[in-house]
């Protein structure tokens, strides 16, 4: 049995926290953002667990240093600390999800922040302590928003970066 997709939007993190697959959340955890939002009429949960988890594990892991701290979204209000990586390798990861999750007829919400316009960050919350710097990315997560109600969010599966 193929779960549905309708109403849902997906979303690709790199999750500090470990959050439990499954957990409904009320906000999303420590974070730091790979896709914007994505959706599908078309594909299943499983079949986006598959493309996702393919794209991810032709990549390794990826070191990431601490940038500088921004206000990120449409009014700049989202509190960021900017990453970096030496080889561009989030960037990389980035395009190939949404190239391949775009060719398995899924689409992404919002292309502001996406493709040339992608700037790696962790958003921040408040009294969160962020994890050492340098920091190494091993997993990533996709994460499913289900509608606008409070505790709406969970993540439905993580991936190893590289087999």
């Amino acid at each position: 049995m193929t779960k549905s997709v309708s109403n849902s939007e997906f979303y690709i993190l790199h999750d500090f926290e470990n959050t439990s697959i499954g957990k409904k959340l009320s906000a999303w955890p420590l974070h730091c953002t790979i896709t914007p939002f994505f959706i599908t009429d078309s594909i299943s949960e499983t079949d986006i667990i598959g493309v996702s988890k393919a794209v991810v594990e032709a990549f390794d892991p990826i070191e990431i240093n601490s940038g500088k701290k921004a206000l990120y979204g449409p009014n700049e209000n989202i509190p960021v600390l900017e990453v970096k990586d030496n080889q561009n390798q989030l960037h990389k990861l980035h395009n190939s999800l949404i190239f391949y999750l775009g060719f398995s007829s899924c689409r992404i919400l919002d292309y502001s922040y996406a493709l040339d316009n992608y700037s790696p960050h962790v958003t921040l919350k408040t009294n969160q302590s962020l994890p050492d710097f340098p920091y190494l990315i091993k997993t990533l997560s996709l994460g499913k928003k289900t509608s606008r109600a409070s505790i709406n969010k969970s993540i439905i599966a993580t991936f190893n970066i590289g087999i």
